[in-house]
């Protein structure tokens, strides 16, 4: 009975104890990313902690996820490793010298 606890089980905990909010039943219905491209688009393009707490709460409802939800999901992370490429290119730089 003596189970270890990971920090995975203590985050699934976490996630499964928050309240269910308006964007969770969107999400569920398969109306959250219609949605915020109406009537949330300036703050899901300026927001980072919005948009990233959107993005989780799409990928918890995999199946109403739509070519349009995953295209934005890729230019996210198109975005992030663009910002990381151009952050270590000095590093780069410097090292192959």
């Amino acid at each position: 009975m003596n189970k270890d606890i990971s920090i995975e089980d203590i985050e699934q905990a976490r996630k499964g104890l928050q309240p269910r909010t308006f964007y969770n039943e969107l999400a569920e219905m398969g109306a959250l990313h219609d949605f915020l491209l109406r009537y949330m688009s300036t703050q899901l393009m300026h927001n980072v902690k919005f948009r990233r707490e959107m993005l989780d709460i799409l990928i918890q409802y995999p199946e109403h996820l739509n070519t349009m939800s995953i295209t934005y999901f890729l230019e996210d992370i198109c975005g992030s490793l663009s910002f990381f490429n151009e952050y270590i290119k000095p590093c780069l730089n410097n090292h192959s010298r």
